[in-house]
């Protein structure tokens, strides 16, 4: 192995400084090669991040602007996988210089790509009872060396968390940890590859569950340091080691803001039943609710459940019943009338027009387009902070299409990226049965993560700058001596070498593969993994 790229998700490089003497593992990379802040994808969300980092590109080049994409012909909205990000991977550039590599765990790489010098053992977000390794064999290996079946996604989902004690959340988080801990020590061991990448996503977790609990959010911090202190000593000597997250964490957010029904006040979107009269609303008022029936499934314990409420059942009844909050109802595009529609948000901290030339049913023609972005725009930047005694404004940034997105795909990616109080408002997509603004106790992510670098690759610099997500693609082939791609958009990090690095370029290879669509029940199977953990909600 000459390199091993690890992604402790979320991680936030503010707590990594204040917690270093707690940390040995981070804190002994840092002290023999570099540590600085990465800047994320825009937003600042896991579902564009990972693909910009593993790409090199912005979503503009490879087509990926979040968990989800817009079903063609229509306005329905479809999880997307490996075969919607219409760019080559890091995994897919190694393989083609004939660099073997392992792939572990990152985010939106299933299905799994057939390499012939490696292996891809997908990550998040995959369909039960699929083969998540290809080969299918190296996911055998770990099952054998663990003595249990390995789990894409070792926690808990949302609804039992949010029911859970922080005690207890640590407890199923650090479980989960552990479990992904001893599956990459296999692969390193009894793997052969020149590169393996593998992600965590304890740290991610964490920061949204524990942002309150600063003491329980430290003791998961250790736990991470050590699994990745573990991880690196079965490495063999000599290796360069990149630690980074995709994003920061832990900005402590006090409020929601429900965009979609600022849309329907501000008259760019309409919706049918938006004053609560839906048939889900009524649900929720009559007491059916999903926090119930997560209640009704824990109580009964397992073995209950499958005798008297098989999980096809418990899952499709989570499908109709609602929230006990209105404010977790997800954008649900049925109930928009397109027609008489400029603009929406299908995504966390995204906004779309409903465009003549990208929509079915589009109202904006294109020669509007931007004077509807400008005006939506300006609205926002109006918006005040819903916080009492606060006097400053909402939104601090605002992201357009044009300065954050290049490339082909450029013509699908959302208008407007409104970032509010540093994500220290979370910007919902549902339409809270008329409320713009709800209280929450929810912690968001920043938009600067961290990038620790070390080995014989690497100097010793205390000072680095700040640089972007889109690097981390380039430097990992810069260090084995591979060319980067001409369309690339990230640069190697020359600051943080021991040496002057003049990378070649070769010609961009981006068509890496088909769409690999979801089957029905895959596509509903994503869609409950989605929405138990918030990214849909």
């Amino acid at each position: 192995m000459e390199v091993i790229l690890v992604g402790l998700d979320g991680l936030e490089p503010t707590l990594v400084e204040e917690w270093e003497q707690d940390l040995p593992t981070l804190r002994s990379l840092r002290e023999r090669g570099s540590s600085g802040g990465v800047r994320s994808s825009d937003p600042p969300l896991s579902a564009p991040a990972w693909p910009w980092i593993f790409t090199g590109k912005q979503g503009g080049k490879h087509g990926c602007f979040g968990f989800t994409k817009r079903e063609s012909g229509g306005y329905g909205r479809t999880p997307v996988n490996y075969g919607d990000i219409h760019a080559e991977s890091l995994w897919e550039a190694l393989d083609a210089a004939g660099v073997s590599c392992g792939v572990a765990n990152v985010p939106l790489s299933y299905p799994p790509s057939d390499l012939d010098h490696g292996y891809v053992v997908a990550g998040w977000p995959v369909p039960n009872r699929v083969t998540v390794s290809e080969p299918p064999g190296v996911v055998e290996t770990v099952e054998r060396h663990l003595d249990e079946r390995y789990r894409v996604h070792p926690f808990s989902m949302g609804p039992e968390l949010q029911r859970a004690s922080d005690e207890e959340v640590l407890a199923d988080l650090t479980d989960g940890l552990w479990h992904h801990q001893r599956a990459f020590e296999t692969l390193v061991r009894e793997t052969d590859v020149d590169v393996f990448f593998c992600v965590f996503m304890a740290s991610d977790v964490g920061g949204h569950y524990l942002g309150r609990n600063r003491e329980l959010l430290h003791d998961l911090y250790v736990e991470v340091d050590s699994a990745l202190g573990e991880l690196l000593e079965a490495c063999p000597s000599g290796v360069d080691v990149v630690v980074m997250s995709d994003h920061g964490h832990a900005a402590l957010s006090d409020w929601n803001f429900y965009i979609n029904e600022w849309l329907r006040q501000e008259g760019y979107l309409a919706v049918d039943d938006a004053t609560g009269t839906d048939f889900r609303s009524l649900l929720r008022r009559a007491g059916l609710t999903r926090d119930r029936l997560v209640g009704v499934k824990s109580a009964l314990g397992l073995d209950d459940v499958r005798s008297r409420l098989p999980q096809p059942v418990f899952d499709a009844l989570r499908r109709v019943v609602p929230p006990a909050d209105p404010g977790s109802e997800g954008f649900d595009p049925d109930r928009v009338e397109w027609e008489r529609t400029e603009a929406y948000s299908p995504d966390q901290n995204v906004v779309y027009l409903n465009a003549e030339e990208t929509h079915p049913q589009g109202t904006v023609a294109a020669a509007d387009a931007e004077r509807t972005a400008d005006e939506i725009e300006a609205k926002l930047r109006e918006l005040d902070h819903p916080e009492p005694g606060r006097d400053d404004r909402l939104v601090t940034s605002v992201g357009r299409k044009e300065a954050v997105f290049r490339g082909p795909f450029t013509p699908d990616a959302p208008a407007l990226v409104p970032i509010a109080d540093d994500m220290r408002v979370t910007v919902q997509t549902g339409f809270n049965d008329g409320e713009v603004f709800a209280r929450d106790e929810w912690s968001e992510h920043r938009q600067v993560g961290t990038l620790v670098t070390a080995g014989p690759s690497f100097g010793q610099t205390a000072d680095v700058d700040e640089r972007s997500i889109l690097d981390v693609y380039p430097l990992v082939l810069e260090l084995v001596d591979t060319a980067v791609p001409e369309n690339a958009d990230g640069e190697v990090p020359g600051d943080r070498l021991s040496y002057d690095p003049d990378p070649a370029t070769r010609e961009s290879n981006d068509g890496h593969s088909e769409a690999r669509e979801y089957t029905d029940d895959e596509r509903e199977e994503v869609r409950d993994q989605l929405n138990s953990l918030g990214y849909l909600e």
